[in-house]
């Protein structure tokens, strides 16, 4: 008998984390019927492509538990969201009883996806340039279902004022790194640039994306 993709998700968290309750909760969350782009694929995206570089992380469990909690609260401010999913995380911590250094670990790269500093202007280690990568991974997707995301991050969030300003601004802080990704091995650059291209292109913004792929290219 099939299962619906609220049970799909929930039995993902499960395997790893046991908790039925937190795997429901957080089920809830990723099908609220506003998330369009942050739902299950967000997630699911991430978990998969956690399996094919997890032999080159340390702490697998604190990655995989930043990807089920950075998003886990979602609405509104940005820095707001961030805040309230890091305080339900603390709360499955002590629910879960996770060991202090991997509920540190997770909790920093959490964090780190609040912050407007680019990557490369502060220190992490191996695994937070990972979790990173993955949070970015959506970017180097097939063309199909990078297209079909841009589509749902457009319809989730087409009301705020300003949307497509503020995307164009986002997706050329992309573009404006050396590269998208740390591991520029694993995760492959130009189909990222390219994607990204695109998207701009379908907001009316060119340039930046000529001068983008032409660095690229030669490198």
């Amino acid at each position: 008998m099939s299962i619906s993709a609220k049970e799909a998700l929930a039995q993902r968290f499960v395997k790893d984390f046991r908790l039925d309750q937190w795997a429901n909760s957080l089920s809830d969350n990723y099908m609220s019927a506003n998330r369009m782009y942050h739902g299950p694929h967000y997630v699911t995206n991430m978990l998969d492509n956690l399996e094919i570089v997890k032999h080159r992380i340390t702490n697998v469990a604190a990655v995989k538990l930043a990807i089920w909690f950075h998003k886990a609260i979602y609405e509104g401010n940005q820095r707001h969201n961030q805040l309230k999913s890091i305080s339900l995380f603390k709360s499955f911590a002590k629910d879960y009883k996770l060991d202090s250094s991997t509920k540190k670990i997770t909790m920093s790269m959490i964090f780190l996806t609040m912050l407007e500093t680019k990557p490369e202007a502060f220190e992490v280690d191996n695994d937070h340039k990972l979790f990173l990568d993955l949070v970015n991974s959506i970017y180097a997707g097939r063309f199909v279902e990078y297209s079909i995301s841009a589509y749902n991050y457009e319809r989730e969030h087409h009301r705020v004022q300003g949307f497509k300003q503020k995307r164009i601004v986002f997706l050329l802080g992309k573009l404006s790194s050396p590269t998208i990704f740390f591991n520029t091995d694993l995760f492959p650059e130009i189909r990222a640039v390219e994607n990204i291209c695109w998207e701009l292109t379908r907001l009316d913004y060119k340039l930046a994306c000529k001068l983008k792929l032409a660095v690229v290219v030669e490198t």
